[in-house]
C-alpha cells in the first residue's frame, strides 16, 4: 500500500506531505483545485514520462517521493533482489523521482539510482492507476483480452503461446528463405554449372595475376637486362674489351704487393691484407653470380606468348563476373557450394520444413490449451460481473464475453470482446454501441472489483469513476468501492458526495493565494471537516444547515452499512 507521498515544486504544489491509510481514501475539491496534479505526481514517481511543464515556475527542478509497504511474500521483493536491490521483510520501499527544467529526470529506489524503464515495471506492481483502463480504453477490445486473461490467471500460458508463435514464425521463415534460395539457385543452375566448369578448367591460383605480370615484365626486358649483366661481368673480370683492368685483377695485384711488404710492417699491413682478401673473395663471388645470371637471362618468345594468353584468360573471366582476378579462387569455391545446394537442397528443405512443422504443432498445442482455458473462464467471469451490476444500479444489464476465432497469432486463436445489454430483451453488443459514460464507469468498476484478487498492485486509484452518475447510483458505486477496499487500498478522486460519504479517509484539495503566488495544498479532514466538505459537495458554495444534516445522514448511513457488511464478512 501507499504509505506516504511527498511532492515538491510540481506545477502549483510547492511542498506537500501526505500520509495514507489502508481502506478507501477520498480526494475531493472544487474543479481546478489541482486534483489532477496529485495524479500526475503519483504517476511520475511510478515511472510516467517526465515533462518540463510539471516543474513549478521559477524552480530548477521538481521532486516526488513515495513510500510503499508490501507483504513479505510479494513478488516485487524477488524482482528487486534479481537487480541487486535486497529489501528486508519489514522494510518499506522508498522511490524518488527528480525532474529538471529540461525534462531530464533521475530515479532512485532506496537511494540507489535506477532506470526509468525499471521504475515503470516496479510501479506497475505497486499501484494500478485506473486511468490505464479508463472509459476510453475500456472501449478498446485489445484491453479486453488483457483484463480477461488477468482474471483467468493465464499469464504463463500467454507467454508460452507468444514464445512458441515467434519460434514457429522464425522456423517457417527459415524454410521459406531456403526454398526461395533453392528456387533461385535452380533457376541459375545452367549458368552456375557452366561457371563452375569454366573456373575448374581455368584453375586460378592465389596472386597468380601479380606473379604473371612480374614474369612478363621480366621477359619483355630480358635483352636489355642481359646486356647490362654482361657488361657488369666484363667490368668486374677485366676482359679484353674493357678500357681498364678489372676490379678482380686490381685486387689480385694489390694483394701480391702487400704480401711482399708484410715482413717489414706486419702489424700495420695484416688488417689491410685481410680486408683485401675479403674484397677479392666477394668480387669473385659476384662475378660468378653475374655469369649465372647472364646464362639464365634470355628472351623466350614462346613463354611470353603463354603468359599473355594466361593473363587474358584470367582477366576475361574476372570481367564476366565483375570481380578482380585475385577473387577468382573464392568465386570458384562459392559457385561449387551453390552447386552443392542445388544438388542437396531437397534434403535440407525437408529438414527445415520438418522443424517448422514441429514448431507450428507446438504452437498449436499451446494455443489450443489457452483457448480451452479461456473457454472455461468465460462463464465465471460473466457470472461475477453480472452479479455486481444490480448493486451498481444496472439491474437489467447483462454482460457477456465474446470469443471470436481469428487467425493464429501471438495472442492465441481468438479475439476477446466485452459486450453488454443495458435493457432487458436486448441482445448484448459492443460497449461503445450500448453503454453511456455513466454506465461505462460502473462496468469499469465491476471489472475492477472482479479483478481485485488478480493484480499484484496493492493500491488502486480511480479518477472520477463516478462520472456521469449521482444519487442512489453514486451510492451504489461507493458501496462497491468500499467493498473493494477490503482487499486493496483504494484512492478515489470524486465530485460525488455519496462517494465521499463512504470514505474512511478524506483529503480536500484547494488553491490558496499567498506571497509566492497561487499554490495547491491538500488538507486531511477530520470527521467534522469531512461533514463540511460533503455538505459543500451537496450544496455548493453556500453551505446550509440542511446540507450539513444531509451530509451527516449520508455519512451515518454509509458507516452503518459498512459496519454491517464488515461484520457479515467476518
Amino acid at each position: 500500500m501507499l504509505v506516504e507521498l511527498s511532492i515538491h515544486n510540481i506545477v502549483l504544489i510547492e511542498k506537500l506531505e501526505l500520509a495514507f491509510q489502508n481502506g478507501l481514501t477520498v480526494l475531493s475539491g472544487e474543479t481546478g483545485a489541482g486534483k489532477s496534479m496529485l495524479l500526475d505526481s503519483l504517476a511520475l514517481v511510478l515511472g510516467a514520462r517526465s515533462d518540463s511543464s510539471l516543474v513549478r515556475k521559477g524552480c530548477s527542478q521538481a521532486a516526488v517521493s513515495a513510500q510503499f509497504r508490501i507483504a513479505s511474500e510479494h513478488p516485487l521483493r524477488k524482482n528487486l533482489a534479481e537487480h541487486g536491490l535486497n529489501i528486508s521483510d519489514n522494510e518499506d520501499i522508498l522511490i524518488r523521482r527528480i525532474i529538471n527544467k529540461d525534462a531530464k529526470s533521475k530515479a532512485f529506489l532506496q537511494d540507489n539510482p535506477i532506470s526509468v524503464s525499471f521504475l515503470k515495471r516496479v510501479g506497475q506492481q505497486l499501484v494500478d492507476i485506473q486511468g490505464q483502463f479508463d472509459q476510453s480504453r475500456l472501449l478498446d477490445s485489445s484491453t479486453h483480452r488483457t483484463l480477461f486473461d488477468a482474471f483467468a490467471k493465464l499469464g504463463e500460458q500467454n507467454s508460452l503461446v507468444a514464445e512458441r508463435w515467434q519460434h514457429a514464425q522464425s522456423a517457417r521463415e527459415q524454410h521459406t528463405l531456403a526454398q526461395q534460395q533453392a528456387e533461385q539457385a535452380a533457376h541459375d543452375a545452367d549458368f552456375t554449372r557452366h561457371a563452375v566448369a569454366e573456373l575448374d578448367a581455368l584453375d586460378p591460383q592465389k596472386d597468380e595475376e601479380q606473379n604473371l605480370e612480374a614474369e612478363r615484365n621480366l621477359l619483355n626486358n630480358a635483352e636489355q637486362l642481359r646486356q647490362s649483366l654482361t657488361l657488369a661481368h666484363a667490368i668486374l673480370a677485366g676482359e679484353e674489351n674493357t678500357l681498364d683492368a678489372g676490379a678482380e685483377s686490381l685486387l689480385e695485384k694489390t694483394l701480391a704487393l702487400l704480401a711482399k711488404q708484410q715482413k717489414l710492417a706486419a702489424e700495420i699491413l695484416q688488417p689491410i691484407v685481410g680486408a683485401v682478401e675479403s674484397a677479392l673473395n666477394s668480387a669473385q663471388e659476384a662475378r660468378s653470380l653475374l655469369q649465372d645470371a647472364v646464362e639464365k637471362t634470355h628472351f623466350d618468345a614462346e613463354r611470353l606468348q603463354l603468359l599473355e594468353e594466361r593473363l587474358h584468360a584470367l582477366r576475361s573471366v574476372a570481367r564476366k563476373h565483375r570481380i578482380p582476378c585475385d577473387q577468382l579462387p573464392n568465386l570458384s569455391l562459392q559457385l561449387q557450394r551453390r552447386m552443392e545446394i542445388i544438388q542437396d537442397d531437397s534434403a535440407e528443405l525437408q529438414r527445415l520444413d520438418a522443424l517448422a512443422h514441429d514448431a507450428e504443432q507446438a504452437y498449436d498445442t499451446a494455443a489450443q490449451e489457452l483457448s480451452q482455458a479461456r473457454g472455461e473462464a468465460k462463464q465465471p467471469f460473466e457470472e461475477q460481473i453480472n452479479a455486481l451490476l444490480p448493486s451498481l444500479k444496472l439491474e437489467q444489464a447483462r454482460f457477456e464475453i465474446h470469443l471470436q476465432p481469428t487467425a493464429p497469432g501471438a495472442a492465441g486463436l481468438e479475439s476477446i470482446t466485452f459486450r453488454i445489454a443495458t435493457l432487458a430483451n436486448y441482445a448484448p453488443d459492443k460497449l461503445h454501441k450500448i453503454a453511456s459514460a455513466g454506465e461505462l464507469s460502473r462496468v469499469l468498476l465491476a471489472v475492477s472489483v472482479t479483478l481485485a484478487d488478480t493484480g499484484l498492485a496493492g493500491s488502486l486509484v480511480f479518477d472520477e469513476v463516478d462520472s456521469g452518475i449521482g444519487g442512489a447510483t453514486a451510492s451504489a458505486v461507493a458501496r462497491q468501492l468500499r467493498r473493494l477496499a477490503h482487499k486493496r487500498q483504494i484512492l478515489v478522486i470524486t465530485h460525488s458526495p455519496q462517494v465521499a460519504a463512504w470514505g474512511q479517509q478524506q483529503f480536500r484539495v484547494e488553491k490558496r493565494q499567498g506571497e509566492n503566488g497561487t499554490t495547491t495544498r491538500v488538507v486531511a479532514l477530520d470527521s467534522h471537516a469531512r461533514r463540511e466538505e460533503v455538505a459543500r459537495m451537496l450544496a455548493g458554495a453556500t453551505i446550509t444547515e440542511q446540507a450539513r444534516e444531509a451530509a451527516q445522514s449520508l455519512m451515518n448511513a454509509a458507516d452503518s452499512e459498512a459496519s454491517e457488511e464488515t461484520t457479515s464478512l467476518r
